[in-house]
């Protein structure tokens, strides 16, 4: 019989064992699914600017504000028996009196998946 010392060690070496496992088949899963950026449907986004503010002077300005990053819904779908919603990131320039003064997309994007047998 082992001792409670090996019995204890051979317990956490299963569950270290059983977390790595897991954790590949997840990640292994959600790999296939980061093709997802050629599918833009809501925002034709691709690397253009929008700008609010019509003065020569705005981008002076923006040289003393931070940006404030914002993830935007870009696109829903159904894939595997899951909805996956992809948001992209853009970069918010917002004067001190709250006007927005430009928009820019970053090239980051985040998928969050929604089990739909939940």
């Amino acid at each position: 019989m082992l001792s409670k010392t090996m019995s204890t060690i051979f317990t956490i070496l299963f569950l270290l064992f059983l977390f790595g496992v897991t954790s590949y088949l997840e990640n292994a899963h959600v790999e296939e699914n980061d093709s997802l950026s050629g599918f833009l449907t809501s925002y034709s986004a691709n690397g253009e600017v929008e700008e609010t503010g019509a003065n020569e002077g705005a981008d002076q300005a923006l040289e003393n504000i931070i940006p404030v990053f914002e993830d935007r819904l870009v696109d829903t779908q159904l894939k595997d028996g899951y909805i996956v919603e992809e948001y992209r990131e853009y970069e918010l320039y917002i004067d001190e009196n709250g006007k927005l003064l430009k928009t820019v997309p970053t090239s980051n994007y985040n998928y969050i998946r929604y089990d739909i047998n939940y």
